[in-house]
């Protein structure tokens, strides 16, 4: 008995550090603790809204961060992932995808800007004011971040390659 005790309140000191030590650190946790969360766990208004939009998306998975739920899920070739509140209110969306999907008139805009670019990806953030494309652009030997809105082209950040990236 004696040799026992020591180590069963080991072992009780040590399940307690660990739950006390999960339930601190609770960022990308759903309410229930886990990371990927099941649809029975997501508020209905959220799951009817993410389906109402994008009903025929493939891969969904939800997850809670920062006090919001997040829908993950792919559709046609477009990576989706939209923000909404606790109680299922839609917040935004962001459509991430490459050049050849992106709109005619950005796509135009872009070039006209940066002749000869390459863009490398997109994201598209839509709330419910504005629409924002966020994009990677080959251009030369260097790589830009830019955002398109309102007709604007502006560039968030520039990065000199040692190398060229091909066009």
């Amino acid at each position: 008995m004696k040799k026992w005790f020591p180590l069963c309140m080991g072992l009780l000191l040590t399940a307690c550090i660990t739950v006390n030590a999960q339930q601190n650190d609770t960022s990308g946790y759903s309410p229930s603790g886990k990371l990927v969360t099941l649809r029975n766990e997501v508020n209905l208004k959220a799951i009817r809204n993410f389906e109402r939009d994008y009903g025929n998306a493939v891969n969904e998975v939800w997850y809670w961060k920062r006090n919001s739920w997040y829908a993950l899920a792919s559709l046609n070739g477009k990576i989706i992932q939209c923000r909404y509140t606790p109680a299922g209110r839609w917040i935004n969306t962001i459509l991430g995808y490459p050049e050849e999907m992106l709109d005619r008139q950005v796509k135009r805009e872009a070039k006209i800007m940066y002749p000869g670019c390459r863009i490398l990806w997109v994201n598209e953030r839509r709330d419910f004011s504005q629409t924002i494309f966020f994009m990677t652009v080959a251009y030369g030997n260097q790589l830009r971040h830019i955002h398109f809105l309102n007709d604007t082209i502006e560039v968030d950040e520039a990065m000199t390659l040692e190398i060229p990236i091909p066009l």
